[in-house]
């Protein structure tokens, strides 16, 4: 179970779980199971009740294992839960709205030392975006993709291999 993709955990995740008693407790004692299902694509927009224990019971279950987050939109609620498991962080994809800027800047200026991907989207109806934290926070960071945010050239690492800008304003620091 360790080796379901996690695209596949979206639909079937939760089902694996029901299929009987043993594949129930094999799901359970398989950190990667969890991790992997932490790298589905989550809206915390309009968190369903109990998402929170959920959250905190899968990232438990995933032991200390790198995992990947897809989150669209990311209220402080949550962004308190992911901040304790940072340094796990592979691969981070997240979409803000206008309401929830200053806890996705928080989650991202926390530091993510595993950090490796950064992709930032925003959605259509947000006008300004925010800046991709310093290198020194994102030390492993090798792909950067943002759409539609500030982006300032010290945002680059040494680390970085690949840069996608989408819809981007690019600032000088010398000039801000």
């Amino acid at each position: 179970f360790g080796h379901v993709h996690y695209a596949s955990l979206k639909k079937s995740g939760p089902l694996i779980l029901r299929v009987c008693r043993t594949w129930y407790s094999i799901c359970c004692d398989t950190p990667q199971f969890w991790a992997n299902l932490l790298g589905t694509r989550t809206s915390l927009r309009n968190p369903p009740l109990g998402l929170v224990k959920t959250l905190k019971m899968m990232l438990d279950r995933s032991a200390t294992l790198p995992f990947s987050l897809h989150l669209d939109e990311i209220p402080d609620a949550f962004v308190e839960i992911f901040i304790p498991h940072r340094h796990r962080i592979s691969s981070c994809t997240v979409t803000t709205g206008a309401r929830n800027d200053g806890a996705l800047k928080r989650f991202l200026e926390s530091g993510m030392a595993r950090l490796r991907e950064l992709i930032m989207g925003h959605a259509p109806y947000v006008q300004l975006g925010l800046n991709v934290p310093p290198p020194s926070l994102l030390p492993a960071l090798a792909v950067l993709r943002v759409a539609r945010p500030h982006f300032r050239p010290e945002s680059g690492s040494h680390s970085l291999r690949h840069l996608e800008l989408t819809q981007c304003r690019c600032h000088n620091s010398d000039h801000t």
